[in-house]
C-alpha cells in the first residue's frame, strides 16, 4: 500500500467514525451543494446536517469535528465513544 492510499484509507476510517457518531446522536449527515459559509448547515429540529459535497474528504473531516464540538458546547453532546485512527509518520510525508 502507498503512502497517499494508506493516508487515504485513515482518513476515509475517520471519516466513517465521524458520520457513526452523528447517527448516534439521532443527526443524518447529508452531503449537498451548498453555499454554507461555515461549511455545514444544521437543522436542528429534523436532525439533519448538510455538508457541502465538493469539500475534500480532509475538509469534510474538519467540518465534522468543528460542528460536533459546537453540539458539545452546547450541551448536547455527541455519546460515542472516540476512536483513535492512528495513521504512521511515514504516510504523512
Amino acid at each position: 500500500m502507498s503512502q497517499t492510499s494508506a493516508k487515504e484509507a485513515a482518513l476515509v476510517q475517520r471519516l466513517k467514525v465521524l458520520e457513526q457518531e452523528f447517527k448516534v446522536a439521532g443527526l443524518r449527515i447529508r452531503y449537498e451543494k451548498g453555499n454554507f459559509q461555515s461549511g455545514y448547515c444544521l437543522f436542528e429540529q429534523q436532525g439533519v446536517v448538510i455538508v457541502n459535497k465538493f469539500f475534500s474528504l480532509a475538509a469534510k473531516i474538519e467540518t465534522l469535528e468543528e460542528l460536533k464540538r459546537f453540539i458539545e458546547e452546547r450541551g448536547a453532546g455527541l455519546e460515542a465513544e472516540p476512536v483513535e485512527i492512528k495513521v504512521s509518520e511515514t504516510a504523512e510525508a
